[in-house]
């Protein structure tokens, strides 16, 4: 073999197994986008049909009305970006910052609560990553 074929074979297979690595990243990335769709479009139907009947069962009692409130509220439950009149705890500062609200159904209730907030209801999440919790168990949660 000469050596400007052993060079145009070297190329090849170089060019080769880059084209085979792009063409694997290109479909991993397809494949993570359409999943990240479909867990977006779930959850955004959990969003708009909440169910709380189900916590309730799940609970063996009856929700504070003021949470049944927030999700007959279409408009309030499926908002995003919002300000509140609650004082936020953790900065002094006399609102608290929600970037959307979580759905009101039994996955959200069941699903991997952080240590020490088990049996607690996520209603919200400021997009940092902190939760607005309620505990279903009191009837005028704070």
């Amino acid at each position: 073999m000469s050596g400007a074929a052993a060079i145009a074979l070297v190329v090849a297979v170089v060019a080769f197994g880059s084209a085979a690595v792009f063409w694997l990243q290109a479909r991993s990335e397809h494949k993570r986008k359409a999943a990240q769709a479909l867990e977006a479009a779930e959850f955004e139907r959990r969003q708009s049909s909440p169910n709380l009947a189900e916590v309730e069962e799940h609970l063996g009692h009856v929700l504070p009305r003021s949470l049944h409130a927030l999700y007959q509220d279409k408009a309030l439950a499926l908002s995003s970006d919002l300000l509140i009149g609650v004082p936020n705890p953790a900065t002094d500062e006399k609102e608290c910052y929600v970037a959307w609200f979580e759905p009101g159904d039994l996955k959200n209730y069941t699903s991997d609560p952080w240590p020490g907030c088990e049996g607690l209801f996520r209603i919200g999440n400021n997009g940092a990553g902190d939760q607005f919790l309620v505990d279903p168990r009191e009837m005028t949660p704070r």
